[in-house]
């Protein structure tokens, strides 16, 4: 989707995003899926910007409102708290004023794995 996200300060990305007609589901509308999956990387991206590398332990999503093809969305995550080996994240997606989509969840800390060595 080639989404690039920006660091706003350690723990938290923002970044525009312009959905077109490849993610579209019904009546001209995003995908949910691709929503999910817009929210999960900015989340892990959030992670990054503070060194962390981890994978999608739970993912909680709210769905508000439709979001429209061919108007720019924003999206932004944070960290909101650590403990018992899970980050806790926060994320949203929105569309002027309005948040479409917001998520929850909790990351789990991971080894990268290095693929030639495998």
């Amino acid at each position: 989707m080639h989404v690039r996200f920006r660091c706003h300060a350690p723990g938290e990305v923002w970044a525009e995003w312009q959905p077109d007609e490849r993610w579209k589901s019904y009546d001209g509308t995003l995908h949910g899926g691709i929503a999910a999956s817009l929210l999960d990387a900015a989340m892990v991206h959030a992670l990054f910007s503070l060194g962390h590398r981890a994978v999608t332990a739970s993912l909680d999503l709210r769905f508000r409102r439709g979001v429209r093809l061919g108007f720019p969305v924003e999206i932004e995550a944070c960290r909101v708290g650590e403990g018992h080996g899970l980050h806790r994240m926060e994320a949203t997606l929105s569309q002027g004023a309005e948040v479409c989509v917001r998520a929850e969840a909790r990351f789990m800390e991971t080894a990268i794995i290095n693929s030639e060595s495998s």
